[in-house]
């Protein structure tokens, strides 16, 4: 029996939650990026709204639908302190800067985090000259390589720099 079975060997359910992300283009150079948080406790929404071009954060939303506390809510503006922030390399910490810490909400900055993972491969593939997911799965696996390498290298064992001695 494995520490997760419980009596009669089978695995109890504790706790889950769930996070959904989706990417929609509004319009030719405008991400939204709505993010949704389902657990036992929260039902968290927000919305990033980004400029492709400048890819700066021109627009936010954030909603606590189900909360823990009375008090959960009045963390909300603070997201909107997100706008004017470019999308580039340290955006984490500074989401955490402004969304998360004692004066903020972890749950909030996770979704912020989360959103921005996934604007990021977004703007690869726009760096990489691709219109759309479906766009970057017609050239062969070797052309999606070398053109996604430059800003993936060392990302993950795909994309790991060849050590000399290898």
């Amino acid at each position: 029996m494995t520490p997760l079975e419980g009596k009669g060997g089978s695995a109890m359910h504790v706790y889950q939650r769930n996070i959904n992300i989706q990417v929609k283009k509004a319009d030719h150079r405008t991400l939204d990026i709505e993010a949704w948080m389902l657990d036992l406790g929260h039902l968290l929404r927000t919305l990033i709204r980004i400029d492709t071009e400048s890819r700066i954060i021109t627009h936010t939303e954030a909603e606590m639908v189900r909360h823990p506390f009375p008090t959960c809510p009045d963390v909300l503006e603070k997201f909107h302190n997100l706008r004017g922030v470019k999308v580039e390399r340290g955006i984490s910490r500074k989401i955490k800067e402004i969304v998360g810490t004692r004066a903020g909400c972890v749950h909030l900055m996770e979704l912020a985090i989360e959103s921005m993972k996934v604007a990021t491969i977004n703007f690869i593939w726009v760096d990489s000259g691709f219109e759309s997911y479906e766009d970057m799965h017609r050239v062969s696996n070797d052309e999606l390589h070398a053109r996604t390498l430059p800003m993936l290298k060392n990302s993950c064992h795909v994309f790991r720099e060849e050590d000399e001695e290898a």
